[in-house]
C-alpha cells in the first residue's frame, strides 16, 4: 500500500506515515525510488509497542534474515535495516531495563544514543545535534549474532568533542574493546551467547 492508503486505514495523516516509515517504525516499510512501499500486513507502529513479544521477535528475526538474504543476492553491497522499535524492544529487555525510549536527538530519555549497523565495520552517523551523548550504545547484527555494546564514558566524551564542530561518521566497531557492557544474542532464538 502507499503512505495514503496507510495514512486513511490507521487514521493518521500522511506526514506521520512517512516519519514513521523514515525512522525505521514501520516494519515492513520499503523505500523503492522516491516511494515508500508499505506491505498489507504491516502494523500501525502505535499498536505495535502493545503487541511485541519475545515470539514475535523471533518470528519477524526469522524473516527479516531470509528476506535480507534474498536482497543481498539482488544488492550484493545492500541491506534491509532492522527496524528501531525492534533494537528498542531487544535492548530494554535484554540490555537496561531501566531506559525509556526518548525525543529526537536521543533514542532514550537522559541523552542516550543508539546506533546501529548490519555489516561489519558499519558506519554510524552522528548529527551536531547529538553533541552531549551521556551513553552510548552500539546495536549491530553480523552472522546471525545480535551485538549490544555500551561504550565507556572517555569514548563517548571522545565521540562529543568530534561532534561538536560537525556532523561525522566513525565505525563503533573500533569502540568495542573498550565496552563496559557487552550482551551478544543469537539472532533467531534470542538466547544470550
Amino acid at each position: 500500500m502507499t503512505v495514503k492508503e496507510a495514512a486513511l486505514r490507521w487514521s493518521l495523516c500522511e506526514g506521520t506515515i512517512r516519519k514513521y516509515c523514515n525512522n525505521d517504525q514501520i516494519v515492513d516499510a520499503h523505500k523503492i525510488g522516491n516511494r515508500w512501499i508499505i506491505l498489507d500486513s504491516a502494523i500501525n507502529p502505535n499498536k505495535l509497542k502493545r503487541i511485541i513479544s519475545k515470539d514475535k521477535v523471533i518470528e519477524f528475526n526469522t524473516n527479516w534474515d531470509k528476506t535480507n538474504k534474498a536482497y543481498k543476492s539482488i544488492f550484493p553491497k545492500r541491506h534491509i535495516a532492522y527496524p528501531d522499535s525492534i533494537q528498542k524492544w531487544l535492548i530494554i529487555n535484554f540490555f537496561d531495563s531501566s531506559l525509556k525510549p526518548g525525543k529526537k536527538p536521543y533514542d532514550f530519555d537522559g541523552n542516550i544514543e543508539l546506533k546501529s549497523t548490519t555489516t561489519k565495520n558499519g558506519q554510524s552517523h552522528f548529527s551536531e545535534t547529538q553533541k552531549d551523548c551521556k551513553r552510548i550504545i552500539h546495536f549491530s547484527i553480523v552472522d546471525k549474532q545480535i551485538k549490544i555494546v555500551e561504550l565507556s564514558i572517555a569514548d563517548v566524551k571522545k565521540i562529543n568533542q568530534r561532534v561538536l564542530s560537525k556532523s561525522f561518521s566513525t565505525c563503533l566497531d573500533d569502540y568495542h574493546i573498550r565496552g563496559t557492557k557487552i550482551v551478544k544474542l543469537d539472532l533467531l532464538t534470542l538466547e544470550v551467547i
